[in-house]
């Protein structure tokens, strides 16, 4: 439902604010949702009723044409895109090629932190293996090069992330790029599902040589050997937890952080407000959580609830 929402809104980001084109904007986003839902009641798929959904609606032009609101829409345009904008403040606009270059970078910064994690596990899990066959020195070697290894890919990704700071700043996400966005967030939804399920099985799983063992037997070789191997499985359960949540995150992250236009003067000097705001309290409330956890009572059991109180008190400022 939300992906037709947004190409809704995408559809209408260029087209002048007037109350006739807001109506037409509730009236549209109403027919495709009252479809969607009767798609899912004769037994579609959520991807299946969207695509059918969008597939059927056509052009926004066409609609616009059919209503004789072409002419004055094109007119509106041609004035929001010269003097009506000179004055107000500028913020980065993504376009489609941007989105795509950010997407490709995001899934290269995922990759190179997963592999720093399974080569940190292996390299744990290389001196326990080691140390079985009295080869403790040797393992310790092969252990340090992977963690070596890791820590290098770990600080890769990091400087490669770090491109993408600006993105936690408010920016202008063009009508193309949200559609695309949309539609490549929409292919990826079943490969995010198979990744997220298949890196919790092969955690679940993990666990099961460790749990044979300590039943069958309390020899330390072989609780050492299942921990081995527990490690070497899970750390690719991770890495699918990382590969999948950093690509979708950033779908989600440019369509619901992307702003549709260039924000007056009012709105900018809020938005900055904000941000210095919430610059400052988060990481008091980071600094509140952990002194609750170490040293008043309740501990880590009381003090995470300061994270939701601390949600809803930045509403007031946000809002």
């Amino acid at each position: 439902m939300n992906t037709i929402k947004n190409y809704v809104e995408t559809m209408f980001l260029h087209l002048p604010k007037t109350e006739e084109l807001r109506q037409l904007k509730i009236d549209i986003l109403a027919n495709m949702e009252d479809k969607y839902l009767e798609l899912i009641k004769k037994g579609s798929t959520e991807n299946e009723a969207v695509d059918q959904v969008i597939s059927e609606f056509g052009s926004i032009d066409e609609v616009l044409e059919e209503l004789n609101l072409e002419r004055k829409a094109e007119r509106v345009d041609e004035y929001y895109d010269g003097e009506f904008e000179e004055n107000q403040p500028k913020l980065p606009v993504l376009n489609e090629e941007t989105v795509l270059d950010i997407l490709a970078e995001k899934r290269s910064v995922a990759m190179k932190i997963g592999l720093g994690v399974i080569l940190c596990a292996l390299g744990v899990a290389s001196l326990l293996v080691f140390h079985l066959f009295w080869l403790t020195f040797i393992g310790l070697i092969i252990m340090f090069m992977f963690l070596v290894l890791g820590v290098v890919f770990f600080i890769m990704g990091g400087f490669q992330n770090s491109k993408f700071e600006y993105l936690t700043h408010p920016f202008v996400l063009t009508r193309e790029a949200r559609e695309e966005t949309a539609k490549l967030q929409q292919d990826f939804s079943k490969t995010f599902a198979f990744s997220i399920t298949v890196g919790v099985v092969l955690c679940l799983v993990s666990v099961f040589p460790l749990l044979f063992t300590l039943y069958i037997s309390t020899s330390g070789d072989g609780v050492l050997l299942a921990v081995a191997l527990m490690l070497a499985i899970a750390s690719f359960g991770v890495w699918l937890f990382i590969y999948a949540g950093v690509h979708n995150g950033t779908f989600t992250l440019l369509l619901t952080q992307g702003l549709s236009q260039q924000p007056t003067e009012e709105e900018a000097k809020k938005m900055k407000l904000v941000h210095k705001i919430d610059s400052i309290f988060w990481p008091l409330v980071t600094l509140v959580f952990f002194i609750w956890g170490f040293f008043l009572p309740g501990g880590f059991g009381v003090s995470w609830l300061i994270f939701p109180v601390g949600g809803i008190l930045s509403q007031l400022w946000e809002s």
